[in-house]
């Protein structure tokens, strides 16, 4: 009898065990390294199963209801965002994290290049330019162009507010001109993009054929009034043939009259998706976004993957800029 009583008590203890087992539910959970980041910062997640097994790469995370690639995020607007994961039918938990703009913004700046292929001294302030770029990636210059395959009513457009009587004229900032003999003179170029200010922009864009999407995200750190956006589509690496004047690109100078064949033209304005001197914008403290959606093949691009966005803040004259940036189409910029 009391062998008896000991295996039933065994069989009641082993069948308990494991029903005890067998009520377990599998499950997941997401964390992340940090609970508070500045705009453009990076945020990665790490989910695991209930056993504490590393599944992040097999799983999907989602912000805000929309799943992200891989396990990192960088936020491009100021708020809270809701993190979550699944893994095949499995749901985590859910977790904050709250994204903030940062302190200051560095100043870029714009240099606004009405030229020609017909100018024979436009390579001048072309080879100016790119003394520039080899030295800060923060100065964007825009190629307008006047009677040739790239112009445009954009370009015509700008050429009448800002009475272009003459070829080359570079504005800087869109307040000065570009003075002097520009290669020698780069330091006006450079000087406009130092230190920090008060407003800012990111840019997240998708290229898909034709067609560029885009969101520009303005950041204010406080009130301000009367701010206008500037959008514009630049292309780069457009070959076309250039007249030259000048001893740059091996030309002969004041001797004669050259032209470089098939001369690389860079930054060339293709399209506004706002007024060449502005739209109004709103310019309270915090992040403000606009969204935009151009088919490229309607503005005679060659090539939309050497294409990219140029966003310019500027003050209600559009003829003042507060700051500005720049992103390769397809590609997101974050605010810095």
């Amino acid at each position: 009898m009391k062998l008896r009583m000991l295996f039933y008590f065994i069989f009641i203890s082993v069948l308990s065990s494991c029903s005890s087992l067998s009520e377990e539910t599998p499950s997941i959970s997401i964390t992340s390294d940090k609970s508070t980041l500045e705009v453009g910062e990076t945020i990665t997640f790490t989910v695991v199963d209930s056993e504490d097994v590393n599944i992040t790469s097999q799983s999907v995370i989602l912000i805000d209801g929309n799943s992200i690639s891989g396990s990192t995020f960088v936020p491009l607007q100021a708020k809270t965002y809701e993190a979550t994961s699944s893994y095949e039918s499995l749901v985590s938990n859910k977790i904050d994290f709250t994204a903030t703009l940062p302190s200051s913004f560095s100043k870029k700046a714009v240099v606004e290049d009405f030229t020609g292929t017909w100018c024979g001294y436009c390579p001048r302030l072309s080879y100016a330019a790119s003394l520039v770029e080899e030295q800060t990636d923060k100065v964007f210059v825009v190629g307008v162009h006047n009677r040739d395959q790239m112009a445009n009513s954009f370009g015509s457009a700008l050429e009448g507010e800002f009475s272009i009587s003459g070829f080359p004229t570079a504005y800087i900032d869109r307040a000065n001109k570009w003075q002097g003999n520009q290669p020698s003179n780069i330091e006006q170029a450079l000087n406009a993009a130092e230190g920090t200010v008060n407003i800012g922009l990111a840019i997240e864009s998708s290229l898909t054929g034709s067609v560029l999407d885009f969101k520009v995200y303005q950041g204010f750190l406080e009130n301000m009034t009367d701010v206008k956006l500037v959008v514009y589509v630049l292309e780069d690496g457009i070959l076309a043939n250039q007249i030259n004047y000048t001893s740059y690109y091996g030309g002969v100078g004041s001797s004669g009259v050259s032209t470089i064949v098939d001369f690389e033209h860079n930054g060339v304005l293709r399209y506004a998706a706002t007024d060449v001197m502005g739209d109004p914008t709103t310019s309270t403290a915090g992040v403000h976004e606009k969204s935009y959606s151009v088919d490229l093949s309607s503005y005679d691009v060659l090539v939309p993957e050497n294409t990219g966005v140029l966003a310019m803040l500027v003050d209600d004259s559009g003829k003042v800029l507060y700051n500005a940036q720049y992103v390769i189409a397809g590609q997101n910029q974050d605010f810095d």
